[in-house]
C-alpha cells in the first residue's frame, strides 16, 4: 500500500500469538523493516485488506480464543481504531 508492505500479527518462534506491526518502505529503498504502532488486539489466521488508503484486519484467533472484532489502521494518523465487534 502506497510503497509499503505491511506484515501484522502472526506468531512468533515461540508460537505466541502476536499484535505486532511491521512495515518495509520500498521507496526508501533499503530492505530495513521497521515497527509500527501495534494493533488493538493479538491475531493469528485473520484476515487483512486495504481500502481507500486505510488497513482493515477482521477476526483471527488470539492465542485463546476467536477474535470477534475489526481494526482499522490509519497510516497517516499512525492510529488503529476499533470498527466493530461481532
Amino acid at each position: 500500500m502506497a510503497g509499503k508492505v505491511y506484515v501484522i500479527g502472526g506468531t512468533n518462534e515461540c508460537s505466541r500469538t502476536l499484535d505486532s506491526v511491521e512495515v518495509l518502505d520500498l521507496d526508501m529503498g533499503s530492505w530495513d523493516w521497521e515497527e509500527s504502532k501495534p494493533m488493538l488486539n493479538k491475531r493469528v489466521s485473520h484476515g487483512a485488506v486495504t481500502l481507500n488508503g486505510s488497513i482493515y484486519v477482521v477476526g483471527g484467533w488470539d492465542g485463546q480464543g476467536v477474535v470477534k472484532s475489526v481494526e482499522m489502521f490509519n497510516p497517516q494518523k499512525d492510529e488503529w481504531i476499533e470498527i466493530s465487534t461481532y
